[in-house]
């Protein structure tokens, strides 16, 4: 830096030796050194060159900065002190670090200004130097009140182009967005004035300057600017209240943006923070790596914008931002005094209206931001309902109110930052009322008889015993002593094995359903029979809980003797080992003369047949004095009863009794085929329990099965299959997917007639919407894969509630039509209360969130940008075209998510938004059909469960978040649904 004389700007260098900072005594000015004849043009050289993606104008803009230069927010802060005899303006570039109290000392006794700004890239505001012995180490003990105080903004997430057309609008310098901002922040007294600089990146830093020198009155000599006698602000209130006071001027800032441009802005909240260091307008800094200018290249930061005033406009309607009591508002919090404190409106109401009142939040923060803010309601004489809003931290009195049919919040009082805008949402205040009552007075139904399993606790031993003390006496056993002490795993979970029918179990996410039935395999009955088998969503979920298996078996006694394996499907193997892989298509067997996989295999792929054998002798050799279980897929047990397929493969002597198969016709039942005991069938499915077809896909089977005649093979199929291809509807890709509705066997009774009036998705919904149909045709049929005669036990686990009430349904036909249930129900879910403390998730809006894959997949991108490493999403729509994987590696989708215990101990976020039209018709078609109501909204009320409960409930550790993202116009317009889910999730949203 040099320094310049004033008079017709004649340089040389200062020698004043006074220390006093006093800006009176001293006469020059400054000026950066970059300001040089040879840098200036190499610089707008670079300029053209790496700037060549912005506008003619922001070129333009930049290079008038270079020509005609200004260092004014630099020489303010020189005017108020750099340095004092207690604190120092805290400045840093990235490679020397920060300077230190003797560094500062040194430069300020010789007046080297020049030192002091030169290659500094950053500042901070005035921070005291470190006075170990009263405990001033960090920087949020040490800050202080030297005058000015300095509040900035910056926002990456805007382009370039964008922020700089906030800087010019004609030749008014208040003509511009950035005018308006001035303006606006004008009408409090202690705003001093604005200063904007590039950097030579991809933002802008906006720089707004504070006097604060009214909440210190007895150290600045100030008149104090209350007629209430209130002490002066302690330092140590600063850290904790100005950040209040950011967040104002951000609502401020980014509502004068939107309403001038139409486009929203995120400015960065790191900023909020005094001590956050912030770049130095008229410093030096090096380009860094992966920046717009090449790496090490020295770009000035230039003062772009910049407009100041050193005392308040005389208008009597000014007001202060900074107010001394709001700083005592914070101390009296801590120290419990007799101050007032904002009233919280919400309380001392009937329980019923402060749970509509937390609904309506969720509303208006997607819809608004934090404010206006609900905070009570209540009914007028008309019985309209009406809403009272908050719209400051700092307004008490919750004057802005919301009645009756009107759908726009009127803004009242005067404590408030709210622009001229219209704060209206897509439904009146009474709507919200009717769609929370329904909501809110609705119940899901509950069939589980849950006296059963208390009697059956109760009915046990006398003391409840665990680690040889006593518990509870039998007296003392109720519902919920019952959950928290673990009677579901050490009691009831043996009475699941004691029944002759299949066993429904609903229980919370994490509950440790699958581990508890572990402990329990050497209680079960009729071990011999068979062997137990564990059944899981996917063969990565069934690996997981082999190892879970092996570990509790070598730490538990009881488990001595037994070892989990995985057992593969036929198919599954098929392609591992398959050279050719031919057999992958249904109908290429068939065309070939076979009938199953298996005999195709081993009739014309002998290499094949060879490698099969090959695995299933090392299968039974695994565990020559062990006792096995098996960990396979749903597939498996599904298909178990089924002739030629992975059970008859497992019989140790399939290979020879095959080659005998023409002389011996009934080789099959010689074969000494694995039998199974007990299966735990975890993470039960939708599909798993019915099937649908389109109309079209009805149509098109029917067209083949006439040609086909009563008498059918499936080589008869497949060859009309493909004559008629080119007839078939895009949902059936090929020979399978049409014999699979072949097997199933729709008739007349399965065809259910949807409409979307049922249960509707948002509002306004227009007759092209493919959201909406009337009398949509589509059949829905139960599986029925457990009505074959079973040889063993089955045990269900789920955590789904829709998928519960499915089974209920299927329960109540069967018991109707043969006076017999097929299943035995267990609800869990609502005597074992998750632990109090770990169901929070917090609800944020991104419109960037819908059915577009390419929006939500720029989230995802943006998402990791900005969060640290520790944090995963579950999210759908984010698949990489090419790859067919997610785009990231901590990316699962909802699917694939659940079941998985990979999330303990990580940060979740998980995406939500409208359900692709066709499964909102399935859903729809399964609440016609299972009478079910709401199936809409349990359907996604499930998937919320699992997706939140990854790592909240049981699964939470401490210091681990969760979060709910939708877009605004999801979490707007599915009001009923957003109240649906706050009431019956088993988490919180916030």
């Amino acid at each position: 830096m040099v320094l310049m004389n004033s008079n017709k700007g004649a340089r040389k260098k200062s020698r004043v030796k006074n220390n006093n900072l006093n800006p009176t005594n001293r006469k020059a000015g400054i000026i950066p050194s970059y300001l040089t004849s040879d840098f200036k043009s190499d610089f707008a050289k670079a300029i053209d060159l790496h700037c060549s993606d912005l506008s003619h104008m922001s070129r333009k803009l930049l290079k008038e900065a270079l020509d005609n230069p200004a260092n004014t927010f630099f020489e303010r802060m020189v005017d108020n002190g750099l340095v004092g005899d207690n604190y120092y303006i805290g400045l840093s570039d990235r490679y020397e670090g920060e300077r230190n109290e003797d560094h500062l000392r040194a430069l300020m006794n010789n007046r080297r200004y020049n030192e002091y700004q030169e290659y500094t890239a950053f500042f901070s505001n005035p921070l005291k130097f470190i006075n170990e012995e009263k405990g001033e180490i960090l920087p949020s003990d040490r800050l202080i009140n030297t005058g000015l105080y300095y509040h900035s903004f910056e926002t990456d997430e805007t382009e370039l182009n964008e922020q700089l057309n906030w800087l010019y609008g004609g030749h008014d310098q208040l003509s511009c967005v950035m005018g308006k901002i001035y303006c606006r922040l004008a009408k409090y007294k202690e705003f001093r004035g604005i200063c904007v600089n590039y950097s030579g990146n991809k933002s802008l830093h906006i720089h707004t300057i504070w006097d604060l020198k009214h909440l210190n009155p007895n150290r600045f000599k100030e008149e104090p600017t209350s007629r209430i006698p209130v002490n002066e602000v302690p330092d140590e209130l600063l850290w904790g209240v100005l950040p209040c006071h950011w967040n104002i001027l951000n609502r401020i800032i980014t509502n004068i943006i939107k309403k001038r441009t139409g486009k929203s802005v995120i400015f960065d909240i790191k900023m909020k923070s005094p001590t956050q260091y912030r770049r130095m307008p008229g410093g030096i800094r090096y380009a860094d790596k992966d920046e717009r200018f090449p790496q090490f290249t020295i770009v000035p930061q230039l003062e772009l914008w910049s407009r100041y005033r050193n005392r308040p406009q005389k208008d009597k309607s000014s007001s202060y931002l900074h107010k001394p009591e709001h700083f005592f508002g914070k101390l009296n919090d801590k120290k419990k005094s007799s101050h007032k404190a904002p009233k919280q409106l919400s309380s001392g109401q009937p329980k019923e209206m402060e749970e509509f009142i937390e609904c309506v939040k969720l509303i208006t923060r997607a819809c608004f931001g934090n404010y206006p803010e609900p905070m009570s309601a209540s009914f007028d004489k008309k019985e309209n309902i009406v809403i009272n809003f908050r719209n400051s931290d700092y307004d008490y009195n919750a004057s802005s109110v919301m009645v009756g049919d009107c759908d726009a919040i009127e803004i009242r009082g005067t404590k408030h930052d709210l622009e001229n805008k219209v704060y209206s949402l897509p439904f009146s205040a009474n709507d919200l009322w009717r769609k929370f009552k329904d909501v809110y007075l609705g119940s899901i139904s509950s069939p589980a008889k849950l006296q059963n399993i208390i009697n059956m606790a109760r009915n046990r031993q006398d003391d409840f015993i665990i680690n040889g003390k006593v518990i509870l006496k039998k007296n003392e056993l109720d519902l919920t002593q019952v959950a928290n002490i673990g009677i579901f795993q050490e009691r009831l979970l043996p009475e699941l094995f004691t029944r002759d029918h299949i066993s429904i179990v609903l229980a919370p996410e994490g509950s440790r359903k699958t581990t508890s039935l572990f402990r329990q395999i050497p209680y079960m009955e009729n071990l011999k029979r068979g062997y137990i088998m564990v059944a899981s969503a996917s063969y990565n979920q069934a690996e997981a809980h082999r190892k879970t298996f092996n570990k509790m078996a070598k730490r538990d006694p009881r488990l001595k003797g037994y070892y989990g394996v995985i057992l593969p499907s036929l198919s599954h193997l098929y392609e591992k080992f398959s050279a050719t892989g031919q057999y992958k298509d249904p109908g290429t067997i068939y065309a070939c003369g076979y009938s199953t996989l298996l005999e195709a295999i081993y009739d014309s792929e002998p290499d094949t047949a060879q490698k099969l054998e090959n695995r299933k002798g090392r299968f039974w050799q695994k565990f020559p004095n062990k006792i096995p279980v098996f960990f396979t897929v749903h597939d498996v047990i599904q298909t178990w009863q089924n002739a030629m397929g992975t059970r008859t493969w497992a019989a140790r002597d399939f290979a020879e009794k095959f080659k005998q198969r023409k002389q011996n016709k009934n080789w099959r039942k010689k074969l000494r085929k694995p039998k199974i005991s007990h299966v735990i069938y975890d993470e039960l499915k939708r599909i798993d329990l019915r099937t649908h077809a389109s109309e079209e896909e009805i149509t098109f089977v029917n067209k083949v099965l006439n040609q086909a005649g009563t008498k059918w093979s499936n080589r008869l199929l497949h060859s009309l299959y493909l004559r008629n291809k080119k007839d078939a509807p895009g949902s059936i890709g090929g020979f399978d997917d049409l014999l699979s509705i072949v097997r199933v066997k729709y008739t007349a009774a399965n065809l259910v007639k949807v409409n979307s009036s049922i249960e509707q998705l948002g509002f306004n919904n227009s007759n092209e919407s493919p959201y909406v149909f009337n009398d949509k045709p589509v059949y829905v049929k139960e599986t029925s894969w457990w009505d074959k005669k079973l040889h063993y036990q089955l045990i269900i686990l789920t955590t789904e509630r829709s998928l519960f009430e499915i089974l209920n349904s299927i329960n109540e036909k069967a018991n109707r039509q043969s006076g017999i249930k097929p299943f035995a129900l267990y609800d869990l879910d609502s005597i074992i209360p998750l632990p109090k403390g770990t169901l929070d998730t917090e609800l944020k809006t991104d419109n960037r969130i819908a059915c577009n894959g390419k929006k939500i997949k720029d989230f995802a991108k943006d998402f990791f940008r900005q969060n640290p490493k520790d944090w995963s999403l579950i999210s759908n729509g984010c698949m990489d075209e090419k790859t067919k994987k997610p785009i990231h590696h901590n990316i699962e989708t909802h699917a694939s998510a659940r079941g998985k215990n990979i999330f303990i101990g990580r940060n979740v976020a998980s995406t939500y938004t409208y359900p692709c039209p066709d499964y909102y018709a399935e859903l729809l078609a399964d609440g016609i059909y299972f009478n079910i109501k709401d199936a809409v909204k349990k359907g996604i009320l499930d998937e919320f469960n699992q997706s939140v409960g990854r790592n909240l409930g049981f699964r939470h550790h401490q210091h681990c978040h969760s979060r709910v993202y939708m877009s605004g116009k999801f979490a707007g317009d599915s009001l009923a649904l957003l109240f649906f889910l706050r009431k019956h999730s088993r988490y919180a949203i916030r």
